[in-house]
C-alpha cells in the first residue's frame, strides 16, 4: 500500500542514500542502503508478475544512479 506513495519520495531517498552507499568504510550503512533498493525491487517484481501497477519510480537519471551503486 505504501509502495503507491513512494513516487513523491524517491529524488529524497536518493539524495540521502547516496553518501551512505558510497562510504564504504561504513559497511553496515552501506548494506542497509542496498537493502532498501532491494526491497523497493521485489515489491516491482512482486507488481509486473501480478499484472500490477509497477510505477517505474526508479527511472532515467535516478535509475541509473542506483543501478551504478549496486553494480
Amino acid at each position: 500500500m505504501c509502495y503507491d506513495h513512494l513516487g513523491n519520495y524517491m529524488n529524497g531517498f536518493i539524495t540521502l542514500l547516496e553518501p551512505i552507499i558510497k562510504n564504504t568504510r561504513e559497511e553496515d550503512d552501506c548494506v542497509q542502503g542496498i537493502e532498501f533498493w532491494e526491497s523497493i525491487s521485489t515489491e516491482y517484481v512482486y507488481r509486473v508478475n501480478e499484472g500490477l501497477n509497477p510505477n517505474n519510480y526508479v527511472t532515467g537519471e535516478n535509475g541509473a544512479k542506483v543501478v551504478s551503486w549496486l553494480l
